[in-house]
């Protein structure tokens, strides 16, 4: 018995032995398994091709791998202990990902934990690029660390640019194609309902492309189509969409279409822009163009009913015989061409001596000494009798008339005022309207004014310009800005309508504005209306702070005289009170009357006056 009991004992004394045995065994088994997958999981951070960065409860990084050095340029001494947010989130992400990094060191939760989402990132070199983050909290006690793993995504958004691109861009022409088009119609219809301006939509196809593509191949077909979006591209405001709707048909939106007879204008430049000969691996090649016109009513009930409407009006111009345009709506299309018609008209009126300038005095009020003359364009029509500027200016702006129109006014009062000047009674100054249009159509325009100048001999200072307010704050924008370019020939500017717009007295020193020239609605009623005598007298103070000379347009009355010289102290004013505008003959006798070889200082009154000056 005894003995059992001992080897009972020692059964369990080596159990016990063994067992502890066992033990240490598997600890020292686990340190190593632990130590190799620490040095396995660094390993695998360390080698990552993504950035894995550590930040503690404060923001700051704590760790930073290879890979981060890598994306972002930081080495990890240059990084460790810097907040992550200022170093690495683009400016517009930033108190996003402050705010939200607060909340969850506030409640441990956060929008972003636990999820993937795209963010702009910032280089050591300030460079911006895309990546994919996604943040997971590490917890230590109380202390609520995070860890980031990035990813550079910059050649899978570019991808996806590229795809997006191919989807809504015509391949061959790289224009819009017809979906995109149609959302941009449906986004500017839309704005219509709300109130925009209407919109017109322009659906033009090429007269016989088909034997074209039959006849030399469908490569020529392309290499044709694709000079053809060029030319479309180029006659093209930035407001306007072009698409190609496949095959040899292209859609044009033209937004803010206010006047009809620039939608027609736009299409006559642009069937005459693709009717100019292509030269195509050596053959030369001509096409005309058939165009329907739509345009934005409130009774349309959709976007696409206006394209149906261009569409119908295309057939109707190809069955018509092709290479013209139509309206849908029969009464638009006689407008449109009744304006069209007008701007041709006028083309040959200036090779047909047809127009001619006429002249208004502008006087000094106190003495009545002449101190300048104003030329007005008048059109002879051998049909519709004299026509003043305001029936035809409009049209050759929209036209491009106004360019050659300016050019034959700038050269005529140029010749008169050097005929005054050898004649011994030249005024000193002769006035010119400039059209907003007829700077921006030609580029060189200041240019011309010098080539003018030189032609005629005469002075900068003897020729002054009159503008709008809303050209004197357009041309700022213009490269190069012409006013800046004839305030360095040193000719002078007047702004005409002074008070009718607004502005800017910054841009009134900068162009070195010689003087404001009062708009009509304020004149007429200074005498009797006290609000418009105040702005009047605002207006004279204001010159005079400037060192601005003022003159009064369209003075009809001796009130208004009367009255002018009540506030001012050497006004000058022009208007039917003092003359009607003269023909050049004329114009070189009142001069002549008044030059002080004749005795003669003071303007005599012409008659009473009823009619407007302009």
């Amino acid at each position: 018995m005894v003995t059992l009991v001992a080897i009972v004992l020692l059964l369990g004394f080596v159990a016990l032995f063994l067992f502890a045995l066992h033990r240490e065994r598997s600890l020292a088994l686990l340190v190593s398994d632990l130590r190799i997958s620490e040095q396995t999981f660094r390993r695998m951070v360390e080698q990552s091709l993504d950035a894995i960065i550590m930040v503690d409860a404060k923001s700051n990084v704590t760790y930073w791998n290879p890979a981060a050095t890598q994306m972002f340029g930081y080495a990890p001494a240059e990084i460790i202990g810097r907040s992550v947010h200022e170093v690495l989130a683009a400016e517009r992400h930033r108190e996003r990902a402050v705010a939200g990094f607060n909340r969850f060191q506030a409640t441990g939760e956060g929008e972003f934990l636990g999820k993937t989402y795209e963010v702009a990132a910032l280089r050591k070199d300030g460079t911006e690029f895309p990546i994919e983050l996604s943040l997971s909290p590490m917890l230590s006690g109380n202390v609520r660390n995070a860890i980031g793993i990035a990813r550079d995504i910059t050649e899978r958004k570019v991808a996806q640019r590229e795809l997006l691109k191919l989807a809504r861009t015509d391949a061959l022409t790289e224009l819009p194609n017809r979906t995109t088009f149609v959302e941009r119609l449906d986004l500017a219809f839309a704005a219509c309902r709300r109130g925009a301006v209407p919109f017109a939509l322009l659906f033009l196809d090429l007269d016989l492309f088909k034997e074209v593509n039959d006849t030399l191949g469908h490569h020529v077909g392309d290499t044709l189509l694709k000079q053809v979006a060029e030319r479309l591209v180029h006659r093209m405001r930035k407001t306007d969409v072009v698409a190609r709707f496949g095959g040899d048909e292209f859609a044009i939106l033209q937004p803010d279409a206010v006047e009809i007879s620039e939608t027609a204008s736009l299409a006559t430049q642009l069937r005459a822009a693709l009717t100019q000969p292509y030269d195509i691996e050596g053959n030369q090649l001509r096409i005309t163009a058939s165009v329907g016109i739509a345009f934005y009513t409130p009774d349309v009930s959709d976007a696409a009913s206006v394209l149906e409407q261009a569409d119908r009006a295309l057939y109707l111009a190809k069955q018509e015989g092709k290479n013209r345009f139509r309206f849908y709506s029969s009464e638009l299309d006689r407008l449109a061409h009744e304006g069209l018609s007008l701007s041709e008209e006028l083309k040959a009126a200036i090779a047909n001596d047809e127009l001619e300038l006429q002249y208004q005095p502008q006087v000094d009020v106190a003495t009545g000494v002449i101190v300048g003359v104003e030329a007005l364009v008048r059109w002879n029509h051998p049909t519709r009798g004299e026509l003043k500027a305001d029936q035809f200016i409009p049209a050759a702006e929209r036209s491009g008339v106004i360019v050659p129109l300016g050019e034959w006014v700038l050269n005529s009062a140029c010749r008169q005022y050097r005929r005054w000047r050898d004649e011994g009674v030249a005024p000193p100054t002769v006035a010119v309207n400039l059209s907003g249009a007829q700077m921006k159509l030609r580029s060189d325009f200041s240019a011309s004014v010098a080539a003018a100048l030189r032609k005629w001999g005469l002075a900068p200072g003897d020729l002054e310009f009159e503008v709008s307010e809303a050209v004197l704050a357009a041309s700022s924008g213009w490269h190069p800005d012409p006013l800046r370019q004839l305030r360095d020939l040193g000719v002078g500017l007047t702004i005409d309508d002074f008070g009718s717009d607004y502005t800017s007295i910054g841009r009134v020193k900068a162009y070195g504005v010689k003087r404001f020239k009062i708009a009509p609605q304020f004149v007429n009623t200074m005498a009797s209306d006290p609000t418009n005598a105040a702005v009047v007298r605002t207006m004279i103070s204001l010159a005079n702070q400037l060192g601005i000379e003022l003159i009064a347009k369209n003075i009809e009355t001796e009130a208004q005289e009367h009255f002018l010289l009540s506030i001012a102290e050497s006004p000058e004013a022009q208007g039917y009170y003092y003359s009607q505008p003269l023909t050049s003959g004329a114009m070189t006798a009142l001069l002549r009357s008044h030059s002080p070889d004749a005795g003669e200082t003071r303007i005599v009154l012409s008659a009473p006056a009823t009619l407007s000056a302009t």
